[in-house]
């Protein structure tokens, strides 16, 4: 008897083995969080659904990962048909890609994070032109996992409601799987154009050569229209290409610019979300007193003034000396007087040097704003309250190669906001949180084009993988189809996701619980230097603020319960809830919160749409 036992049970375990292994050698798809990076080296886990939840004219996203198992997977392709709810999402509204590796051989951070890491995004139908492009199929290598990307924009007029669907991941031998994907469709509408300002630059000669072989392009209609579609591109990520001017007035006349440049200046431009316009125009002619005041004429009729600006100075005196700035700032006061004069400085330099007075917008660099920099030691955001209570000026924020680690490895303790490829997603979403909680009104960036030419194998620059490159040139030889066209890094997406984050924010500002935001911030950011590296953290972070401005509305039941309330933790398991930096930054926010809510409310008055201004904040950090 007992021998028949065991020899039964010995059959069992044979059958529970030949069956694991067979479940091993088998390809393995599942869907995952887009803020997790994928690598070939990322083991696969177990599938599980695909929840998303969103406003009207939102984006989401989420990943499909394919992992080859022992054997392998052969001409992988995947679609997505359609969500069907209350209505059925698809067409233009959902976007594939495939995820191309970037091969990292210096790490941005001096930590050892080289290898293979995911950036580029090839689209099965790219976003500008609207073209077939060769994002399948591909293979996937034994014992390596390959990620796909998946956007959702939800349509403006989608109902709200529960919508359901699945993406189908086919490969050679006759295989097929599924991923079910369920999006919760909020009432709730965000802007086409974010409430959360941006000034990022582009280089046209580089981007020229990368798609023509030519710095010119060939011709000025093809660099104006290149140069739009990359405009075009950011629109729809909800950030701002400010310098595409490459077209400039002549003696006779406007026509040509207003032809070039209106459309994306107005809101009219054939962007993927409707009216979505720039939220900055910075002035690229020469310094002259006479094109000065004819470009301050034109754009006060045209009614765009308010969101121009002059870079008068950069880092002074670094990229420009001080002599400089005032001669310029002079010139720009006299002939253009409402054109507001921006500076990439701290207010401690400009002081120092007697220039404050000619700065209206002063662009700090982040850890200079945390006090971690000689001259800039100790708390700064109290000193700029005195600056900003002057009309006209304004306070940005922007990150640089000092950021990640360009003039030496950082503390392992100091996380900043970074757009680095080898760097957690965390860190490439967080720069608008920071924007808030250091009560700033926009960000700037200086460049997005910088390694353009060899973006598909080598984005080094100022110690870093992808310092100023936030695009792929995707031309047809490199992704098929017909036309050039620029193609988005997963870090744009991230950025993307971060600025949507800011409008929740102020959604729940806006209803009436800036505390509640504030205590949301703190849980990402205790301090300016330390942002939660947690990926799981943001998208919970996100939920609540969207389950708290759904209560805060009128009629508005929220969608359901948290997903999770446990404490924040980073993936070194460092505790982020808070210390004696986290309390006072707590207490900025919730003050900054508090004078926004006021002056929305007065702005808005009963029953009015959301007025979007970005006021001096009334209130101080440190």
């Amino acid at each position: 008897m007992r021998a028949g036992l065991a020899a039964t049970a010995r059959a069992f375990g044979l059958i529970l083995a030949l069956v694991g292994l067979a479940a091993l050698a088998a390809p393995q798809v599942y869907g995952e969080s887009f803020m997790v990076k994928v690598r070939p080296e990322t083991p696969p886990r177990g599938a599980e659904p695909v929840e998303l939840l969103a406003a009207r004219n939102e984006a989401v996203s989420f990943q499909v990962v394919i992992h080859g198992g022992d054997s392998g997977a052969t001409a992988v392709a995947a679609r997505l048909g359609e969500l069907s709810g209350p209505a059925r999402i698809g067409g233009s509204q959902l976007t594939l890609y495939r995820q191309d590796f970037q091969v990292i051989t210096q790490s941005s951070s001096g930590q050892d994070t080289t290898g293979r890491w995911p950036d580029a995004l090839v689209p099965e139908v790219d976003e500008v032109a609207g073209e077939p492009r060769n994002a399948f199929p591909f293979d996937v290598p034994p014992r390596e996992s390959r990620a796909l990307w998946v956007d959702v924009l939800v349509p403006e007029d989608a109902p709200p409601g529960r919508y359901e669907g699945r993406v189908e991941v086919v490969a050679a031998g006759g295989f097929t799987a599924f991923v079910p994907v369920g999006l919760t469709v909020v009432d709730a509408v965000l802007p086409s154009t974010p409430s959360y300002p941006t000034a990022f630059c582009i280089e046209p000669d580089l981007v020229c050569l990368a798609h023509t072989g030519r710095e010119d392009c060939g011709s000025e209609d093809v660099r104006v229209e290149l140069l739009g579609r990359y405009a075009r591109l950011a629109l729809d990520h909800r950030f701002t290409l400010s310098d595409i001017f490459v077209r400039q007035p002549t003696a006779l006349g406007w026509e040509a610019f207003d032809a070039a440049y209106a459309p994306l200046l107005d809101g009219t431009a054939p962007t993927r979300l409707k009216g979505a316009r720039m939220t900055s125009a910075q002035y690229m002619g020469p310094a002259e007193e006479q094109a000065l005041a004819d470009f301050q004429a034109h754009f006060s009729a045209r009614g765009w003034l308010s969101r121009a600006f002059d870079y008068t100075a950069d880092e002074p005196p670094l990229f420009s000396s001080y002599e400089e700035l005032r001669v310029r700032a002079s010139l720009v006061e006299r002939a253009a007087p409402g054109l507001v004069r921006m500076v990439t400085t701290s207010l401690t330099k400009a002081q120092a040097n007697g220039v404050e007075g000619l700065i209206g917008r002063i662009s700090v660099l982040l850890q200079l704003m945390a006090g971690v920099e000689p001259p800039d030691v100790g708390p700064q955001r109290p000193a700029y309250d005195a600056f900003l209570s002057r009309p006209g000026t304004s306070l940005w924020l922007y990150q640089s190669c000092g950021s990640h680690g360009c003039v030496g490895d950082l503390p392992d303790t100091m996380r900043l906001p970074s757009y680095m490829i080898d760097h957690p997603a965390a860190l490439n979403r967080a720069m608008p949180w920071l924007v808030f909680a250091l009560q700033a009104s926009g960000e700037s960036y200086y460049e997005t084009t910088a390694r353009i030419t060899t973006a598909w194998t080598d984005q080094w620059f100022y110690g870093g993988n992808g310092d100023g490159t936030l695009f792929y040139p995707g031309t047809p030889e490199r992704i098929g189809g017909q036309s050039q066209v620029p193609l988005p890094s997963l870090r744009l997406k991230l950025l993307r996701a971060g600025v949507q984050d800011y409008e929740w924010l102020m959604r729940v500002v806006e209803g009436g619980d800036p505390e509640f935001a504030a205590q949301v911030v703190r849980e990402l950011v205790p301090s300016p230097l330390e942002v939660s590296v947690d990926a799981a953290a943001f998208e919970r972070a996100r939920e609540k603020l969207i389950h708290r401005a759904l209560e805060l509305s009128p009629g508005q039941p929220p969608p359901g319960p948290v997903v999770s309330e446990r404490p924040v933790v980073d993936s070194q398991g460092c505790g982020c809830g808070g210390g004696a930096q986290g309390a006072v930054l707590l207490a900025g926010t919730v003050g900054l919160a508090w004078g926004l809510r006021r002056r929305y409310s007065r702005a808005r008055g009963p029953g009015r749409p959301v007025v979007r201004a970005h006021p001096s904040p009334p209130t101080i950090l440190t």
